[in-house]
C-alpha cells in the first residue's frame, strides 16, 4: 500500500542537523524523557494539546504514532538533541501537512533544563529549511499561547510573522487562553 502523504522524493531522511542539533526520529528509548517533560508543570502551562493526566502510556503511543505517521510521510515529528549528546532535549513537528495547499503547522517544546539556550530557535528555522527547500511548501504557521512570551519570541526569531489572535481558543485546565497565530511564508 502506497503512503497517503508526500512523494518519497520530496520527504527528507533523518537525522538532520543543524549547528550544534541533531534532529532525528522519536525512538522508544525516548519515552521516559518525553514523559517526564510532559508531567512538567512548566511544559503543561504552554503546551495546551497534551493529555491531562499525562501518562507514561501516552509518552509511548506518541513515539508509536510518530514513527508511523512518519514512515506514511504525513507528519515529521522531529526528536531534538544536541550533536554532542544524544539526549533528548525536546520534540519539533511539521503537522497537518497539506501537499495540496502547500502548507504545515509547526509545534515544539523543549525539556525544562534545555530552555533558554537557543534549541528551540534552531530547530525552528531547520525545520523551516526542511519545510520548504524539501517538501516545498509555501506556508508554515504556528500557534502559541499568548501567555507564552519565550515561545513567541523563539518564533519571531525563526522568521515568523504575527498575523492575529484567537481569543480563547485554547483550554490550558480549566482556564480558556489566547493564542496568538503566526505565519512564515516560502523565500522569507
Amino acid at each position: 500500500m502506497r503512503p497517503s502523504g508526500f512523494p518519497k522524493d520530496r520527504w527528507p531522511s533523518t537525522p538532520v542537523h543543524s549547528d550544534r542539533l541533531s534532529l532525528r526520529l522519536p525512538k522508544p528509548s525516548d519515552v521516559e524523557a518525553i514523559y517526564r517533560a510532559c508531567v512538567d508543570p512548566s511544559t503543561r502551562w504552554g503546551v495546551h494539546l497534551l493529555p491531562n493526566p499525562y501518562l507514561r502510556r501516552h509518552a509511548l503511543d506518541f513515539v508509536s504514532l510518530r514513527r508511523a505517521q512518519f514512515r506514511q510521510r504525513i507528519s515529521l515529528a522531529l526528536a531534538i538533541t544536541k550533536l554532542s549528546d544524544p539526549t533528548l532535549v525536546g520534540m519539533i513537528e511539521l503537522m497537518h501537512l497539506s501537499l495540496g495547499e502547500q502548507r504545515a503547522e509547526l509545534g515544539y517544546w523543549i525539556s525544562p533544563g534545555s530552555r533558554g539556550q537557543g534549541y528551540a530557535t534552531e530547530a525552528a528555522r531547520a525545520m523551516c529549511d526542511i519545510g520548504f527547500q524539501v517538501l516545498r511548501l509555501h506556508r508554515i504557521e504556528a500557534g502559541a499561547l499568548a501567555r507564552n512570551r519565550a515561545s513567541l519570541h523563539v518564533l519571531e526569531k525563526a522568521g515568523f510573522r504575527r498575523e492575529g489572535i484567537f481569543r480563547q481558543r485554547s483550554r490550558v485546565g480549566r482556564e480558556w487562553v489566547d493564542q496568538v497565530w503566526l505565519a512564515r511564508l516560502a523565500g522569507q
